[in-house]
């Protein structure tokens, strides 16, 4: 998780772009089992503040996003907006870090 924090301060991740996943340390699935043994776990209020914004955040790497990153609102090759892939996996880690924590 450190890592990750470190990865996403480098870059200044500012909602704007999605970058590729690629520039992550460690394979998003570990990425979010570390934020649910966070919750899970007896850590600092902090901690776990961070860990439930880390979720939404993770959403924001996406394969074929590019190292340099490509806007938010710009289109795939699918025809959709890299927004709704970003919204859509954003759901999705929320509900499955809330299936996987105690509260």
């Amino acid at each position: 998780m450190s890592q990750f924090g470190t990865v996403v301060a480098d870059m200044g991740l500012d909602g704007s772009k999605v970058f590729d996943e690629s520039l992550l340390n460690h394979p998003k699935v570990e990425i979010l089992s570390a934020i649910v043994t966070i919750l899970n776990g007896d850590n600092a209020a902090d901690q776990k503040a961070f860990a439930r914004e880390a979720a939404a955040v993770l959403a924001f790497f996406q394969p074929g996003a590019g190292e340099d990153g490509v806007a938010i609102d710009s289109l795939r090759s699918d025809q959709h907006t890299w927004r709704s892939v970003v919204e859509a996996e954003m759901q999705k880690n929320s509900q499955e870090v809330a299936s996987r924590t105690q509260g």
